[in-house]
């Protein structure tokens, strides 16, 4: 079926200069099914332009990107038969596709936008996560294959429409959420960065003490006269 799948996908981009146009494409005809002023294309975000935007009663919208990530990983998976290379390129799919959310996740804005962003690739690359969901969660994208792009839309929509509580409590959700992404990165950042930053300096400032050690036991050997020197002397006293 995997294979099935990444054919299906050939067919479809063939004829088209890239395949981020063939995703567009894809969610252009998905997103026919919403009324025109639903819908925006390109739409601009803290100076960021999404695909498409779906448009809410309170003006907030729901950034929705297409991404064909790692298609030659895929390719390959669906063709290797050993486990362990299927495991590794599975992990590298992963890794390809988390790349691609982060870039996603730069168009939630509080001001503009729904607290998470969609996030639509292929069946074939969705099919291959097992992690990759829950790591965009975190981030605030919710991965989707094209398959399910609609139904969820319309749902999402339709919860909208029957439990949208105020725009300050609404806004209030949205803030706790950023703030809650923001102290992730923070932390990221501290453990990854400052964390290992510190470990270096206390390495190199241990290295220091030693190289400063051997200078002043070179200076003390120069001072006596050296090992040797200091040898002849002891013999010479007994």
């Amino acid at each position: 079926q995997l294979c099935d799948s990444v054919e299906r996908m050939k067919e479809t981009i063939s004829g088209t200069k890239r395949r981020g146009e063939a995703g567009e494409n894809i969610l252009q005809d998905i997103l026919k099914s919403f009324p025109p002023n639903m819908v925006a294309r390109n739409f601009r975000i803290a100076g960021k332009e999404v695909e498409f935007a779906l448009i809410l009663s309170n003006d907030k919208v729901v950034p929705i990107d297409s991404k064909w990530p790692a298609q030659e990983l895929i390719r390959q998976f669906a063709q290797e038969k050993d486990e362990t290379q299927r495991l590794s390129l599975a992990n590298k799919i992963e890794r390809e596709i988390s790349r691609r959310v982060g870039e996603i996740a730069q168009y939630i804005d509080p001001a503009r936008t729904v607290p998470w962003a969609v996030a639509a690739i292929p069946d074939a690359a969705f099919s291959v996560c097992r992690k990759a969901h829950l790591d965009a969660y975190k981030k605030g994208v919710i991965l989707i294959p094209y398959y399910l792009v609609l139904p969820y839309l319309l749902t999402l929509f339709n919860l909208h429409l029957q439990y949208a509580g105020s725009i300050d409590v609404e806004n209030l959700q949205h803030y706790i959420i950023d703030i809650k992404r923001h102290l992730e990165g923070m932390e990221a950042t501290l453990e990854n960065n400052i964390v290992r930053a510190v470990k270096m300096i206390s390495n190199a400032a241990n290295e220091y003490r030693q190289t400063m050690g051997s200078i002043r036991g070179s200076l003390n050997n120069l001072q006596t006269g050296g090992p040797k020197q200091q040898d002849r002397a002891q013999n010479e006293k007994t």
